[in-house]
């Protein structure tokens, strides 16, 4: 076993050589960005979720927000997408609280999960979960 640790290990065709340590810490080090990408991921969601409900308040009409969303090229969102942003916008502190209170991390999860798992944690601990349609 000390062999294997103690040797040089090439990763692929003419890649330099490393050791096990070597190795074992740059798996750690990509896993830990990994997870904070996630995190990251997930504040990005919330602000642009934010900056579109801020949007939407500015209309009389969800018709009159499309329009502007067309004319200022945010169409390139999905609808569904923008509905998922500004679910999460409004939902977010039941999100943080699912996430925290789970050993697993959801924070790379898709946000229909997202979604399901915030919709048990209110349902379990009593809380409500703010509709997109609501003003």
């Amino acid at each position: 076993m000390a062999e294997i640790h103690q040797a040089r290990i090439k990763t692929g065709r003419g890649a330099e050589s490393h050791t096990y340590a070597d190795l074992a810490e740059a798996i750690k080090a990509d896993y830990a960005a990994e997870i904070q990408s996630g995190k990251d991921a997930l504040e990005r969601k919330f602000n642009m979720g934010r900056n579109l409900l801020t949007l939407r308040s500015l209309h009389a009409s969800d018709r009159e927000f499309g329009a502007t969303v067309v004319g200022h090229g945010l169409d390139v969102i999905t609808t569904q997408d923008r509905n998922d942003l500004m679910w999460l916008a409004k939902n977010i502190k039941l999100v943080r609280e699912t996430i925290k209170d789970t050993t697993a991390d959801l924070s790379s999860l898709g946000m229909s999960a997202l979604r399901k798992r915030s919709k048990a944690h209110a349902d379990k601990h009593d809380k409500p979960v703010a509709s997109v349609t609501d003003r």
